[in-house]
């Protein structure tokens, strides 16, 4: 079976429309203006999240070998790529 590299934006797309629907899932209180079911709103969250590492790891090309980089790999190469990204980074930690 030959496995075809899908182009890391469009796959980060997917994730965040799967986002959207497990968010849909979820039951909005328009009074409370929240959403109160926390089981659908963390797992939209994960997925959003693995979404932007996946952009990352696109635009960064930090990945490599097995498992995922840390963050200070994605600092390092967000920092070669951009300096005022950097000093954002660092700010931020």
């Amino acid at each position: 079976m030959i496995v075809e590299k899908k182009d890391p934006i469009e796959e980060a797309r997917r994730y965040v429309a799967n986002a959207e629907e497990v968010i849909k899932k979820a039951y909005y209180d328009p009074e409370l203006k929240s959403y109160t079911d926390s089981k659908y709103i963390k797992a939209a969250g994960d997925y959003l999240w693995k979404g932007c590492l996946i952009a990352l790891d696109g635009v960064l090309h930090v990945r490599k070998g097995k498992g995922r980089p840390s963050i200070e790999k994605y600092k390092e190469a967000a920092g070669k790529r951009d300096r005022t990204l950097l000093k954002k980074c660092r700010d931020v930690s």
